[in-house]
């Protein structure tokens, strides 16, 4: 399947197996306009290779609504990389289990003005194991109402 020649209209209407079938030399090559016209639910069913072969380009142009059809399978697969790549309205839209996924490497990957930006839901969605990870840029960053939802997270245990 030639992807790069499907327009927006025929991305939407490629079916779960289509979608499955993606290569990994066929993601990187969809263009941004492709990537925000997968339906949401198609989102869920790309494995963890797929997942990764999603560019720095690709990444901040997905829909809250891509993002929160990540699994929690697929949320850990992010690299680095990507996760800096993820904009602030994306990462307050994962869901709280999808953001305790989160490996500390991969929380320790946000820039601290992404997590200085972020929401005391998301802040209250850290683990126990990932609040070591934090930067002291990331905890600089966080407003008064974050470092009290933090405080409260790590001595909660």
């Amino acid at each position: 399947m030639q992807v790069v020649e499907l327009n927006t209209a025929n991305i939407v209407v490629l079916n779960t197996a289509q979608i499955q079938a993606l290569t990994t030399v066929q993601i990187p090559a969809l263009k941004t306009s492709q990537v925000v016209a997968i339906e949401a639910g198609d989102i869920g069913v790309l494995t963890t290779t797929q997942i990764q072969a999603l560019t720095t380009s690709q990444i901040p142009v997905l829909t809250t609504s891509q993002i929160v059809a990540l699994t929690t399978v697929q949320v850990p697969s992010l690299t680095t990389t990507q996760v800096a790549a993820l904009e602030t309205p994306q990462i307050n839209a994962m869901e709280t289990a999808d953001f305790a996924a989160l490996t500390t490497t991969q929380v320790a990957a946000f820039a601290p003005a992404q997590f200085g930006s972020l929401g005391t839901a998301v802040i209250s969605g850290l683990t126990i194991a990932q609040i070591p990870g934090l930067t002291t840029a990331q905890v600089a960053a966080l407003n008064t109402d974050n470092i009290v939802v933090l405080n409260t997270r790590k001595f909660r245990h």
